[in-house]
């Protein structure tokens, strides 16, 4: 099942309005991991959702 599929915008503003919090706990980590936090933020897959989304079940989980 394909669940809690989030826009890519929506995501983008997830990470601005929480790494600022997580830096200030974890500077060393998000520097460390910079790169790839970068990387996921600028990857849009908001047009491979139409694809995947008919390899997963609709059913839910009780």
């Amino acid at each position: 099942m394909l669940r809690n599929w989030q826009f890519h915008m929506d995501y983008q503003q997830y990470i601005l309005s929480t790494l600022p919090d997580f830096f200030n706990v974890e500077r060393d980590r998000v520097l460390r991991l910079e790169g790839s936090i970068s990387k996921l933020y600028l990857l849009n897959l908001n047009s491979v959702h139409p694809v995947i989304e008919k390899l997963y079940s609709k059913e839910t989980l009780i």
